[in-house]
């Protein structure tokens, strides 16, 4: 129970206190909610600067939403374990709707990760693999 109250505590205070958001958001806002065209909304996010990192960014939020959904189920239900998850994901696109625009991709990839959590058992696995140029969502079904 204690854990429950720390972790509610937590959210609570990141988003009552603007001030405590600038350790999970420091990019610059231009003050206009705007959503990422898809011809600039890729698969793939491409760094630069220094160092370039080319890294599946759908990828990323479905499987972190996956974990992060599947991490916090041992401490709530599942059900809003995923509420919680995909309500964080909607919010962190709210921020970046701020910024340089909110992804349609992003929302639905976080939902699938949500899903999969949700509906992972001995009989149906849906997950999400990728390679050089590509990002896959598998499903499979076990028949016996």
């Amino acid at each position: 129970m204690m854990k429950k109250g720390l972790l509610a505590a937590f959210f609570m205070f990141v988003m009552i206190v603007p001030e405590s958001q600038a350790l999970f958001f420091s990019y610059p806002r231009d003050g206009r909610f705007k959503q990422q065209p898809i011809r600039t909304d890729f698969w793939y996010y491409n760094g630069g600067s220094e160092w370039t990192i080319q890294a599946p960014d759908k990828w990323q939020h479905m499987m972190g939403s996956f974990a992060s959904s599947e991490l916090l189920s041992t401490v709530v239900d599942d059900k809003l374990a995923g509420g919680i998850v995909f309500g964080l994901g909607l919010l962190k696109e709210v921020e970046d709707g701020m910024r340089e625009g909110w992804s349609v991709r992003d929302v639905l990839m976080d939902a699938a990760g949500v899903g999969a959590s949700l509906v992972n058992n001995e009989k149906y696995k849906l997950w999400c693999d990728w390679k050089d140029d590509y990002v896959q969502l598998k499903v499979s079904i076990a028949l016996k």
